[in-house]
């Protein structure tokens, strides 16, 4: 899923058959994927040729399972960012995440300034620039359900603070594989729309305060 906000300059509005086109970042494809690892070279080349099959200008990824930060070309034209772990592991709950940009959104990156900042395992932000637009991307991989609270909570705390980085006139997105459940819609909030899942768990309700707070919401849902 993906969260933006609405109380910044701009709206991104879902335009899945939308031609590119660099003057309106409505018309923007992204992505989000948990790629279960992306050290074998066969994950990569999967990677880029769905990408490309869909039109995709921006996929942000989890669960990278690559024990380094680092900035790579791909011979396939992409680029991909990562923000890696510390100590490689295995298993579910692997970190590790990053963005993978096709060869326009490296421009518009690098109009940006190429600043991706690897925050750790989970955490990383990254700014595209098209045409006047800035938009802030935060890549987040939640805590999975064995995590103890103070964990989750320290994860929501820097997802907030990161959160609050965005400038007046950016466009915010949270690229997330949260392991949550936010819940239906609600007249308390605009988080969710009509569309969302009617199941709500703990971490859910938790994220859902925080996106509130925030004024975010989620677009699939709407």
């Amino acid at each position: 899923p993906a969260f933006t906000g609405k109380t910044h300059e701009g709206k991104m509005v879902p335009s899945p058959k939308a031609k590119h086109q660099t003057k309106d970042a409505s018309l923007l494809h992204l992505a989000v994927q948990n790629c279960n690892g992306l050290r074998k070279e066969a994950y990569k080349c999967r990677l880029a040729n769905a990408m490309d099959a869909e039109s995709i200008d921006v996929c942000c990824l989890t669960e990278t399972h690559l024990p380094t930060t680092q900035s790579e070309r791909w011979d396939s034209g992409h680029t991909v960012l990562t923000s890696g772990m510390v100590q490689p592991k295995r298993g579910r709950g692997t970190q590790g995440v990053g963005a993978c940009l096709s060869q326009k959104a490296v421009a518009w990156h690098e109009a940006a300034g190429s600043r991706f900042v690897a925050i750790n395992s989970r955490f990383a932000t990254f700014r595209l620039l098209i045409g006047t637009t800035t938009l802030y991307f935060v890549v987040w991989y939640a805590p999975t359900s064995d995590a103890t609270p103070d964990a989750r909570q320290n994860n929501l705390d820097l997802l907030s603070d990161l959160t609050d980085k965005c400038g007046a006139n950016e466009i915010l997105l949270i690229m997330t594989d949260a392991n949550a459940a936010t819940g239906p819609s609600s007249e308390q909030d605009c988080v969710c729309g009509p569309h969302s899942s009617p199941h709500e768990n703990i971490p859910g309700t938790h994220l859902r305060t925080l996106l509130a707070m925030h004024e975010l919401y989620a677009p699939i849902t709407y």
